[in-house]
């Protein structure tokens, strides 16, 4: 158990007001990517635009990834950065 965390009770001697409130688990990553992911879950704001932050961030990903392939493959660098504009 922890004591509350509002400012307005905490001294140096701890929580005024003596509240104790449980401690929070993590959620396993695994766990709490297939919530945020699944449309059929309700969400929170912050939830939402998680969901929509992560597939944005795995199309510039899946997007990206032929360009460093095809670069550490010994690809020409110009070839590449011509491709990568021109997605933008």
């Amino acid at each position: 158990m922890i004591l509350c965390s509002m400012p307005e009770c905490q001294t140096t001697a701890g929580c005024k007001c003596g509240n104790r409130y449980p401690e929070a688990k993590a959620r396993e990553r695994e766990t709490l990517e297939r919530q945020i992911m699944d449309p059929c879950i309700a969400k929170n704001d912050a939830e939402w635009w998680a969901m929509r932050e992560i597939e944005k961030l795995r199309a510039e990903v899946n997007r990206l990834r032929p360009i460093v392939y095809g670069l550490q493959a010994g690809g020409d660098l110009a070839k590449y950065r011509i491709i990568a504009q021109s997605v933008e």
